[in-house]
């Protein structure tokens, strides 16, 4: 949680900015986000992740394959 902004005031202002557009933005969320919020998502995020359905080893595995990155 963040204090001033929720995380998708934070993809769309991030989106809004031309230079930044083309960074990738992987979201790892403890909410269960409903049909709505993940279509809100859609386009704007690389890939949403559930937090704690994860390893630490998974995880960034997972990053690492996002990003392009041998592990």
């Amino acid at each position: 949680m963040m204090p001033d902004i929720d995380g998708f005031q934070f993809i769309e202002f991030f989106r809004q900015k031309k230079q930044w557009q083309s960074i990738p933005i992987i979201v790892i969320t403890a909410m269960d986000l409903t049909i709505e919020e993940r279509s809100r998502l859609n386009g704007s995020v690389q890939k949403v992740l559930q937090k704690g359905a994860y390893s630490k080893e998974e995880l960034l595995n997972e990053i690492s394959c996002l990003m392009g990155i041998d592990r």
